[in-house]
């Protein structure tokens, strides 16, 4: 009996999977961010859980399932404006929620992307490549708002060109991309637009509101509609889901197949989640959830959408590596970061400039470490020891004292699982795959994280 395996191409080590999971009429095994599909009888089941059977192993085997991944481009990401025209409350790069009958959180430091800096970030790219062997890259626009600074994104893209440009990517809220801006940034050398959607337009001109609190659904929806027809561009839609959002999602399907042609649209949807600020989702994982999710899917592939699969906890190109020798995060004015979380934050997320590069290698973060970098969460409280001696536990608890935010320069190994977010990214199906919950701005990419 010949066994046929669905494998998803291109990615990851050992002859086992790090997961085997069972689908309603077959397995899904999952190492790395590789995903394959096979038949009921390649699996059984053991008392330390599922294993494959040496046919199926053998059959994964010969379509390098499980080959080490192979990078051939160096990631960039640049902001090229950290202001933003919309107001959304739970964005990540926002520093509170808005006061009562505002529509403008107040947001992170502002900064525009020059043509100096344009110079300066393509000579680091150029560095970059040429110290670890690299001959293509890919960038993808980020902000804030990418184009409240369109200079700055076209001048970025042309400076890529001549280091081997593979793929060009923009996270934008779609407001600003009229059908003149779209053809400009394909001559430039875009090829993809990410743009995120808050529910069907009654939902979404309630929370994606510019900062009067004016809506944007329809202006989004025109401006794609108009790209589209222009260009040749594809489109991947993130859809923020939330109690506010839930029930308008199949509206919201409609009117996406409707704007693009099926071929070039992705859809990826994700719960959104408060990044500290107080903003709330009741929407849970539930069995519920989950049919909705399956019927949403359903329908976008019955207009011929693409929906990416799921990816599970992967190495990033940014955060998972010492000095940027697999890409960067740049912002708008050349500091550089190891997150797209963190990019535009204060001095102490930095962990380089373009000019100056990158620190040398510090020391092992560690296990927990690398956790609490790649989700921004503060290190654990620290407490006197007196207060820890026994019988004295309880009273820690009152005693403890904040630790500074960690550096960002103690960059995690590359055996490092990052979580997946599309967090994005910024992969082809879209950061940034559903890599969980995501507190989102505007943002998967190309080889990046995806974000929301």
């Amino acid at each position: 009996m010949t066994m046929t395996i669905e494998a998803a191409p291109d990615m990851p080590s050992a002859n086992r999977p790090g997961r085997l999971l069972a689908g309603r009429d077959g397995w899904w095994a999952v190492h790395e961010d590789r995903v394959a599909r096979l038949p009921g009888h390649a699996a059984r089941e053991t008392a330390h859980g599922p294993e494959l059977v040496d046919e199926a192993r053998v059959a994964l085997e010969d379509q390098h399932f499980f080959a080490a991944p192979v990078q051939t481009t160096y990631a960039i990401t640049v902001l090229t404006a950290t202001a933003c025209n919309l107001g959304c409350s739970y964005c990540f790069q926002n520093t509170a929620l808005p006061a009562e009958g505002s529509f403008a959180p107040p947001r992170m430091p502002k900064a525009v992307l020059s043509g100096e800096d344009v110079t300066r970030i393509a000579d680091f790219v150029r560095g970059q490549m040429a110290r670890y062997g690299f001959t293509e890259s890919s960038l993808l626009l980020f902000g804030g708002e990418p184009l409240l600074n369109p200079a700055g994104a076209l001048d970025m893209l042309r400076a890529m060109q001549p280091l081997g440009l593979h793929k060009a990517e923009i996270i934008t809220n779609g407001v600003p991309l009229t059908r003149s801006r779209a053809v400009e940034l394909a001559d430039a050398g875009l090829r993809r637009v990410q743009i995120t959607f808050d529910g069907a337009r009654h939902n979404h001109d309630t929370i994606r509101v510019t900062r009067n609190g004016k809506g944007t659904y329809d202006t989004i929806l025109r401006n794609v509609r108009n790209a589209a027809e222009a260009t040749d561009l594809s489109w991947h839609f993130r859809v923020n889901i939330s109690h506010r959002t839930v029930d308008s999602l199949g509206a919201l399907v409609e009117d996406l197949a409707a704007a693009v042609p099926a071929e070039r649209a992705s859809l990826h949807l994700a719960l959104i989640d408060d990044i500290g600020l107080g903003y709330d989702n009741k929407v849970a994982y539930t069995d519920d959830y989950l049919e909705k999710v399956v019927a949403l899917h359903d329908q976008a592939i019955g207009h011929g959408m693409y929906i990416p699969l799921s990816k599970p906890l992967t190495a990033c190109q940014y955060c998972s590596a010492f000095g940027g020798t697999r890409g960067a995060v740049v912002n708008a004015d050349g500091r550089l970061y190891n997150c797209w979380e963190t990019a535009g934050r204060d001095e102490a997320w930095v962990v380089g400039d373009v000019s100056t590069g990158l620190p040398a290698r510090r020391r092992h973060p560690g296990p927990l470490g690398r956790l609490r970098l790649r989700h921004q969460v503060p290190r654990l409280p620290r407490a006197d020891p007196e207060v820890l001696r026994p019988g004295r536990r309880r009273r820690a608890r009152r005693h403890v004292r904040a630790a500074p935010p960690p550096r960002h320069d103690l960059i995690t190994p590359a055996t490092a699982a990052a979580p997946d977010r599309s967090r994005h990214p910024v992969g082809d199906g879209g950061p940034l795959s559903d890599r969980g919950r995501a507190a989102t701005a505007d943002g998967e990419g190309v080889g990046h994280a995806e974000v929301g």
